[in-house]
């Protein structure tokens, strides 16, 4: 009996050691057949990572992080490369409209098409996102808001900037801009006398009666102002003069949008006791300026000629922190924008009516234009730059600036004449190079974090390839120690063996 324990307990010893060896050998062994995979691809490179513990918590989450910001500026390239199309296809109309045989009407025609291509740039740029983040506006850079509707920011980029350890700090805080404004003029014009068999006519005349209009109406108008936008009215022959006036002041107040400068909405145009269609303007400056556009009898018939030239609103500015402190002061505003005062990357669009009061003058018959002095208002700023981490305490700041029409410098493009549509050319130019620089800017910061994903998946596969060795150093000693059990083991049955024939014998 002794001998059969001695037997039984020498297999069993054997089995148990067995059993402690080899979870080690098959661990060892699926280590090493998943690192022979993740050299097959970044794909499964990254698998191989997210079963690291140790890498998962680091590299991983940074090379998924470079890759989302790739992502977002691919997104945000794709929209830049459509608003350059519009801004090219705006400088193909402005250079047509160039030319002195181009009629008024044909004129109006092209601006509705440069109108149509800058609302287009505007819907491309508010509608580049990157899932919730909006790329194009300037929210990707910049969030900011005005205490006056009238002033606005133009971004150009981010006011987040590296110190010289690479920590990255914003510059954001309130300023006040404070201005003395010397106030513009806008625009009048008249039409010729209307008559009826040579005489007068009053304002209760029907259009269809005058000598002017008898026989050519009903036809279409469509008014431009200075900025292109446009309005349309229709005229008929059972109209009187004064519905004539009043159509034309709609047109004006609410189709152009002059409406919001003062409460006489209907004093934009109006048929005087001398018989005569008077057409004003209660925005200063060419922007506020109207064109009257349709075929060649009605032109004839109103024969629109300007009484009072536009002129701009000039702005001297000084522009103060929220704590008293100076940035900028006596700073001119060119063509009702200061440039750079804030940040290099911030303007600030003053337009052509901030602290400007459009007030009627009934003996004078006309808006007059009266400055508030001094004018003031307060900028908000605050960054919203992405910043991209690359690991061991580097990153990336990703940002864009606005690239809707009116921040392109196109939100005034107008061709109802040859010398304005000269400016809508250069505007045109600007605009393109503005969107071109944006790209490249893009460009280079896709390149950059490309290199950081090289060099990470460098890194990953070294550590990976370490990984390996340790493995095969561990499976070589547990297979040792396992020959070496079974070597053993087998010794001690023969030996066992050996026992039990001496016994027998």
């Amino acid at each position: 009996m002794s001998m059969t324990v001695l037997h039984n307990a020498s297999s069993m010893a054997g089995h148990m050691m067995t059993q402690r060896t080899s979870p080690a050998l098959k661990k060892s062994l699926e280590k090493l057949s998943l690192g022979l995979r993740t050299q097959k691809s970044s794909a499964e490179i990254t698998q191989s990572l997210s079963e690291s513990d140790a890498l998962k918590a680091g590299t991983f989450r940074v090379l998924a992080g470079i890759q989302d910001g790739i992502s977002m500026i691919q997104a945000a390239s794709q929209s830049l490369g459509k608003i350059q199309d519009m801004a090219g296809r705006i400088r193909e109309l402005a250079l047509q409209a160039g030319n002195d045989e181009l009629a008024l009407q044909d004129r109006g025609y092209m601006q509705a098409e440069i109108n149509a291509a800058r609302n287009e740039i505007t819907h491309v740029a508010d509608n580049a996102r990157f899932g919730r983040k909006r790329l194009l506006n300037g929210d990707s850079a910049v969030l900011w808001s005005s205490s006056d509707s009238r002033v606005k920011a133009v971004i150009r980029g981010g006011l987040r900037s590296s110190e010289m350890s690479g920590q990255k700090f914003s510059v954001d805080g309130d300023y006040t801009v404070s201005a003395h404004v010397d106030a513009g003029q806008a625009q009048i014009q008249e039409s010729n006398t209307f008559t009826v068999n040579g005489a007068k006519a009053d304002g209760d005349t029907t259009l269809g009666n005058t000598d002017q209009l008898k026989g050519i109406l009903p036809k279409e108008l469509t008014l431009t102002q200075g900025d292109g936008r446009q309005a349309a009215i229709i005229l008929r022959e059972d109209d009187t003069l004064h519905d004539m006036a009043a159509k034309f002041s709609r047109a004006i107040s609410h189709g152009l949008g002059q409406g919001e400068y003062t409460n006489d909405t209907d004093k934009f145009a109006t048929f005087t006791e001398e018989g005569t269609l008077v057409l004003r303007s209660a925005l200063a400056g060419k922007n506020g300026s109207v064109t009257v556009s349709t075929g060649g009898e009605l032109m004839r018939a109103l024969s629109l000629k300007t009484t009072q030239t536009p002129q701009e609103t000039h702005y001297t500015a000084t522009i103060t922190e929220s704590g008293g402190a100076i940035l900028a002061e006596n700073v001119k505003a060119e063509d009702g924008v200061i440039h750079g005062a804030i940040h290099s990357n911030i303007d600030i669009d003053l337009g052509a009516m901030f602290g400007v009061n459009a007030t009627w003058n009934d003996d004078a018959g006309k808006f007059e234009l009266e400055a508030r002095n001094p004018a003031q208002a307060t900028i908000h700023t605050a960054d919203n730059t992405a910043v991209f981490q690359t690991g061991e305490g580097g990153a990336v700041m990703v940002s864009a600036g606005d690239m809707r029409a009116d921040a392109l410098g196109l939100g005034s493009v107008n061709v109802m004449s040859r010398e304005s549509a000269f400016e809508a050319v250069a505007a045109a130019d600007r605009a393109s190079d503005i969107v071109a620089v944006q790209q490249a800017k893009l460009g280079a910061l896709q390149s950059r974090l490309e290199r950081h994903i090289r060099n990470l998946t460098g890194k990953s596969e070294s550590l990976i390839e370490i990984q390996n060795a340790e493995e095969i150093m561990s499976l070589a000693k547990n297979s040792i120690l396992t020959h070496s059990n079974s070597a053993m083991l087998s010794q001690a049955n023969q030996s066992g063996q050996n026992v039990l024939l001496l016994f027998r014998g």
